[in-house]
């Protein structure tokens, strides 16, 4: 059997497929504009999380720069040290709960401990614990408005020319500790903070 359809009927199919056709293209294109706009407003929060994230940094750097110039400029702060680096160019980490330069009440105190090594040294840390009476005080701030801060130490187990750089905006510092019989020279890295902020453990001095 032969089965006939006249063109009416071809057109109308015609039709009903593009029509078809038609209702799946703008359908994908609006699926893909959503995603578009989606992946957008995903792309702008990360973009907006990641500022946010940059001031709030910036803010508690301001703060702690502000802090410590009021350390320095009250001769009450302790520099916790990160870092230290030998005059035979070793640069070693260090635990900066235990290894500061610290300045309270006219009094400066130096403290290097490496327990890490298995012995005690002179303050039973691994290391030695110095403090002497703070004197010659000279602040200052350089072109790049880093604030420079220079003291001599004396006392039992130190005699020394201590200089201190607080890198501005920020707590960052660069200490260099100068024993005024010897060459062999100390530089710190760490931060500073005033006396009350910190809490590092001080063994028994010299």
């Amino acid at each position: 059997m032969i089965i006939k359809t006249n063109n009416l009927d071809m057109r109308r199919l015609i039709f009903l497929l593009i029509a078809a056709c038609s209702v799946t293209f703008c359908f994908a294109q609006l699926s893909d504009e959503k995603l578009e706009k989606a992946e957008k407003e995903v792309t702008d929060a990360k973009k907006l999380k990641k500022e946010k994230e940059k001031q709030l940094e910036a803010l508690r750097d301001s703060i702690n720069f502000h802090n410590a110039v009021i350390g320095i400029n009250e001769m009450n702060f302790v520099v916790e040290a990160d870092r230290i680096s030998f005059p035979n160019g070793v640069t070693v980490n260090t635990d900066s709960n235990t290894n500061f330069i610290s300045a309270t009440n006219g009094k400066g105190m130096v403290q290097i401990a490496f327990p890490q090594y298995g012995f005690g040294g002179f303050n039973g840390l691994g290391g030695i614990t110095v403090e002497g009476m703070i004197t010659n005080i000279k602040t200052s701030t350089d072109k790049k408005g880093n604030v420079i801060l220079k003291m001599s130490v004396m006392g039992t187990g130190i005699s020394a020319q201590i200089l201190i750089t607080l890198l501005k905006t920020s707590n960052e510092v660069v200490a260099t500790i100068d024993p005024n019989f010897n060459s062999n020279r100390l530089t710190v890295y760490g931060k500073l903070y005033p006396n009350q902020l910190s809490s590092v453990f001080k063994a028994m001095p010299l």
